[in-house]
């Protein structure tokens, strides 16, 4: 059989049609992933664009923003404290040399509710004790300008967390209890007696 037989034969004729079909769909198919592809590419390079410049313009404004509440307390802070409605440095120092110390307060506190200094400042759970901790944390938050963390660590050592629930509960105790709150007025005019302020 010759070529020329080969090519005019019905079956190969049929089966070069199908390879010719196959080969379009398959090219096709390619080309068509290919500019899906691009396409994609083009909008996730959009959408990082777009990302970008929010980012930018969200940073421009909260960099406004700061520079609007600085403007406002440097003038107001400036000129509050000439008219006496912010206290000037000299008040703010003579307030914090004034104010009692934590152990004192720990003291007082211990003492009121019979419990030790070493009590207090231990991880023991007892109900008495750990109600007269709480109130110790409670008035030196309250009576100091220590921060959370701080007087974390002068308590043994303890996180800025467990303080603040602390604070909230003798806070939330006061308010509903006024037989605790006027307890808790007595121990704080006990605690801030000059004679005992200090470091």
């Amino acid at each position: 059989m010759n070529a020329h037989m080969q090519i005019n034969s019905p079956l190969l004729r049929q089966q070069a049609m199908e390879h010719a079909a196959r080969r379009e769909r398959l090219f096709s198919g390619r080309a068509f992933a290919r500019e899906v592809g691009y396409q994609f590419n083009e909008h996730v390079r959009e959408w990082k664009l777009h990302c970008i410049l929010e980012l930018c313009a969200r940073q421009a404004r909260r960099r406004q923003a700061m520079a609007r509440r600085r403007a406002l307390i440097n003038k107001w802070g400036r000129y509050s404290s000439a008219v006496g409605l912010v206290p000037g440095d000299e008040e703010m120092m003579r307030k914090q040399r004034a104010q009692p110390r934590v152990s004192y307060i720990m003291d007082v506190v211990g003492e009121h509710y019979g419990v030790s200094l070493q009590d207090i400042l231990s991880i023991r759970r007892n109900e008495n004790i750990v109600h007269a901790r709480h109130v110790a944390i409670y008035l030196a938050r309250s009576t100091t300008t220590h921060s959370l963390p701080v007087i974390g660590r002068l308590f043994g050592g303890r996180d800025h967390t467990t303080i603040l629930h602390a604070v909230r509960k003798i806070h939330f105790l006061a308010k509903n209890d006024l037989d605790f709150a006027d307890e808790l007025e007595l121990l704080r005019a006990a605690i801030c007696e000059p004679s005992h302020a200090g470091a």
